[in-house]
């Protein structure tokens, strides 16, 4: 096996896309191996240590992250957290998540 289909990034980094696409619409961006440095770079880092998230978060997709720190999947329980992406959610009209806060 090639070291670009088996290694530790990939590892972890393909199943952790999948769920963020599976559960909350995130689309992936891949550099792995062919990624250079600096801020011209296309992800910008300046080492291979640092890890780049971006998302663009819509009502939808911070209630499914409330629903999965509430219940546990796939992240660790955290009430105050759950409540804080319903929350966001519900500033955005989310009608669930207005509903799970009582609003």
């Amino acid at each position: 096996m090639a070291k670009k289909d088996y290694s530790k990034d990939l590892l972890i980094q393909a199943p952790t896309a999948e769920l963020l696409k599976k559960k909350l619409g995130w689309t992936s961006e891949f550099a792995h191996d062919e990624e250079g440095f600096g801020p011209e770079s296309l992800l910008g880092r300046t080492s291979d240590r640092e890890v780049v998230l971006t998302r663009e978060v819509n009502a939808e997709a911070q209630y499914n992250l409330g629903l999965m720190y509430r219940d546990c999947e796939g992240v660790t329980k955290d009430a105050m957290k759950a409540i804080e992406w319903f929350e966001n959610a519900a500033s955005q009209g989310h009608a669930k998540a207005k509903f799970i806060l009582n609003m």
